[in-house]
């Protein structure tokens, strides 16, 4: 997690409460919304013998620990072909009953 959060070197406010495990504020949080859910694969993950731009953005399933089960996570996308849809749903460990919308400007 060292990477969760950081910008120029520094947590963020918010990422330092996570990290503390502030329970009081964590419980309250009943929703994550992920907008471009998409870089948790494009960004976030390993790729031809690179590393990942952005780290943390791969850890997602790990983040995800520290809210309460009941959180609801929702991930919005306009790019999600079918190997990265699979490695957002294994990264937001969601789980196999999940809602799966898919609409289409067409």
């Amino acid at each position: 997690m060292e990477s969760m959060g950081k910008h120029d070197g520094h947590f963020s406010k918010f990422a330092l409460i996570l990290r503390n495990r502030d329970r009081k504020f964590v419980n309250r949080i009943k929703r994550l919304q992920i907008d471009e859910a998409q870089t948790i694969y494009t960004a976030g993950i390993p790729k031809h013998h690179q590393p990942a731009f952005r780290p943390a953005y791969g850890n997602f399933d790990t983040i995800r620990l520290l809210f309460p089960k009941t959180t609801t996570v929702m991930a919005f996308s306009a790019t999600f072909p079918p190997h990265i849809l699979n490695v957002v749903k294994k990264k937001m460990t969601m789980a196999p009953d999940h809602l799966l919308i898919k609409r289409t400007s067409e």
